[in-house]
């Protein structure tokens, strides 16, 4: 069977989209990584070259992959004259590529010693037979799709991701962690193994996701339904009413912030939150927080890779990362595996949204606008 066909049976077959998304490579691959210790010496001998040669070798790369670049781009504009389409899309995702390998290895160096592998934002150039399909319309899709692609602005499955995959590539992280963290030797060499499979770029699962803002890959904690219960049951409905965004975050909100909250409020707010796996949605962009204890955390940047956080003050550390400093509001999704199945679940809302509370409220995830409290109150 072809990939490209593969690829179409995951929108149309249940039980494809299943297999497909239990990523049984990554997760062997993963496993693998994370109890050989000869693949931390390997990390460890290619930190230690950037370290000693990292400007040289950064200006050196960065005149040779100018060129690859250009040479890229001219041929793909040909391409798309001559109307070799896929082929041109080929062209323009290598150059793509060659643009976030130079500013990683920029942000390599930023970061210092605790930067542990890069990561790519875009979909890996192998899997140019699933990136280079057509969309998939909502009327060709399965039910098992449909639901979940009604809450995207255009119903539609796209494969190409060329504009990035932040959220999918998130959630894929995300469920790598969780699915492999058993087999771990220590959270770091367990962190550098899961980043290491988005080294060049996001698997096709990651390009998958990207379609749908909460694919049921991952049951997570529906903070806002929980938090919006347990303020009604503490201050009231009339009290809840009455309180404008900014105070809701403080009120009712555990674990979202905005920049104007003081930096000790974020702080207490990033201890308080339990060791495990979140989701980082700040506009326009996701991440991902691992928790480990107090004194040890980490931080994924699709755009970078993967951040040691250590010592008592990583709660700031994170909180003075720029796309969190620099965010109007930022939110904490904990996420973990689901009871049971990966099968689509609906579930009927507990409370009526709260049209109280205005709307954009909630930052960007992943590309796609949420308004108000719909998105989270409306399964």
């Amino acid at each position: 069977m072809s990939l490209s066909l593969s690829a179409y049976n995951i929108v149309v077959n249940r039980d494809s989209h299943d297999t497909f998304l239990r990523g049984d490579s990554d997760v062997q691959q993963v496993k693998h990584w994370a109890q050989d210790p000869s693949f931390a010496k390997e990390c460890d001998k290619e930190k230690l070259s950037y370290a000693t040669w990292g400007k040289a070798k950064i200006i050196f790369e960065t005149c040779t992959a100018t060129l690859k670049f250009l040479a890229l781009k001219i041929i793909a504009e040909l391409a798309n004259l001559l109307g070799a389409t896929p082929f041109a899309t080929r062209c323009s995702m290598h150059a793509e590529h060659i643009v976030c390998r130079m500013l990683s290895l920029k942000d390599r160096l930023m970061v210092g010693k605790d930067f542990l592998v890069t990561s790519r934002n875009l979909p890996r150039k192998k899997d140019y037979k699933f990136y280079t399909q057509p969309p998939i319309p909502l009327s060709a899709q399965g039910a098992h799709i449909k639901q979940l692609s009604k809450r995207n602005p255009t119903g539609q499955i796209d494969f190409l991701g060329n504009a990035g995959i932040c959220s999918g590539i998130s959630d894929w992280f995300i469920y790598l962690y969780l699915k492999t963290k058993q087999h771990a030797l220590n959270p770091t060499e367990h962190l550098r193994a899961v980043g290491k499979i988005f080294e060049k770029g996001g698997p096709t699962q990651a390009v998958f996701l990207q379609n749908f803002p909460s694919h049921p890959l991952l049951y997570r904690h529906d903070h806002v339904r929980e938090d919006f219960a347990k303020a009604l049951e503490q201050y009231g409905p009339a009290q809840v009413a009455r309180c404008n965004p900014d105070q809701c975050a403080s009120l009712i909100l555990r674990h979202s912030f905005n920049k104007h909250h003081p930096i000790e409020q974020k702080i207490q707010k990033i201890e308080n939150l339990p060791p495990g796996a979140y989701k980082v949605a700040v506009k326009g962009h996701a991440m991902v927080y691992i928790k480990e204890s107090k004194d040890l955390g980490f931080l994924y940047d699709p755009n970078i890779g993967v951040i040691k956080l250590r010592g008592p003050d990583h709660a700031q550390k994170l909180l003075e990362y720029p796309d969190i400093a620099d965010s109007d509001r930022v939110s904490f999704d904990h996420c973990e595996l689901p009871r049971g199945t990966n099968r689509i679940q609906t579930q009927a809302p507990l409370h009526p949204m709260p049209q109280f509370m205005p709307a954009p409220y909630f930052p960007y995830a992943g590309g796609y606008p949420m308004t108000g409290l719909q998105h989270y109150y409306w399964a």
